[in-house]
């Protein structure tokens, strides 16, 4: 208590009532708490499959809707040669944004793309795929 500020105090505890503790009723509480946690964890195992099945259902469907585009990409501009789609997030430092859902063109071409093709494969893109937030790369080869 000394430590608290309060050199010499005295502390005494009362319990009101009986002295008796029912030991029939605090192991029902535990018992129950015990029984609903072990639910609550049984239930969080069961949806980590469902979750995963979705996440997986949703790659599926953007494979099925991107499946063409490097081969369209290839017939605008005959100098494509590779073509990576995928999925990401972009942290843009100067506004501090973290776009969680952008679709990632990298292409490869042959012959190098002018930036003005590039600015216009994104809008391809944006109009062809539907999203908002693209953005594509082009590596020269």
């Amino acid at each position: 208590m000394a430590g608290a500020g309060l050199k010499g105090a005295n502390l005494r505890v009362f319990q009101s009532g009986s002295q008796h503790i029912d030991v029939r009723t605090l192991r029902s509480g535990v018992l129950s708490d015990l029984y609903k946690e072990t639910q609550a964890a049984l239930q969080a195992r069961d949806q980590a499959p469902r979750k995963v099945e979705g996440e997986r259902d949703a790659l599926q469907g953007d494979l099925e809707r991107f499946k063409d585009i490097p081969a369209e990409l290839h017939a605008l501009y005959p100098q494509v040669n590779d073509v990576l789609i995928s999925r990401g997030a972009a942290w843009d430092s100067a506004n501090g944004i973290l776009q969680s859902d952008v679709l990632v063109l990298n292409v490869r071409s042959i012959s190098g793309l002018r930036s003005a093709d590039r600015r216009r494969i994104e809008q391809w893109l944006t109009m062809r795929s539907g999203t908002v937030h693209v953005r594509v790369i082009v590596e020269d080869h």
